[in-house]
C-alpha cells in the first residue's frame, strides 16, 4: 500500500513541476511578446516621427536669413563683385587664409563693392 502511495506522491510531484515548468514557458513567451511588441511600436513612432507625420506633405526647414543657393550671403546684395569663398572650420590652410584675406574682404564687403557667398 505504501509503494502506491509513494508512486502516487512520485506522479503527483512530477505533475506539478510540469506545471510550473508550463507556467515559466507562458510567462517567458507573454513577457518576450510584450517587449516585441513594445519595440514595433516604438520603431513605428520614430518612423512617423522621422518621416514627418502621416500627412504627406513635405516638410521644408527655413535656413538663415542671407541664403542664395544654400550659401550665406554677407555683405549688400546689389554688389557688382560676388566673391565665393569655400572654408572649413578646422583646415589649417583656410585658417591661413582667413587670418591673411578676412581684413581685406570685410572692408570690401563695407564698402558696398563686394558680396561674398
Amino acid at each position: 500500500m505504501s509503494s502506491r502511495r509513494s508512486e502516487a506522491r512520485e506522479k503527483a510531484a512530477q505533475l506539478h513541476k510540469q506545471q510550473v515548468a508550463a507556467a515559466k514557458r507562458r510567462r517567458i513567451t507573454m513577457i518576450s511578446s510584450i517587449a516585441v511588441v513594445a519595440v514595433v511600436v516604438v520603431l513605428g513612432l520614430v518612423f512617423i516621427a522621422l518621416r514627418g507625420g502621416s500627412s504627406g506633405t513635405a516638410v521644408t526647414a527655413k535656413g538663415p536669413s542671407g541664403l542664395v543657393d544654400g550659401a550665406i550671403l554677407s555683405g549688400q546684395a546689389a554688389a557688382p563683385v560676388t566673391v565665393t569663398v569655400y572654408e572649413d572650420l578646422q583646415c589649417p590652410a583656410c585658417k591661413q587664409f582667413e587670418a591673411s584675406s578676412g581684413a581685406t574682404l570685410d572692408e570690401l564687403k563695407a564698402s558696398g563693392d563686394v558680396k561674398v557667398l
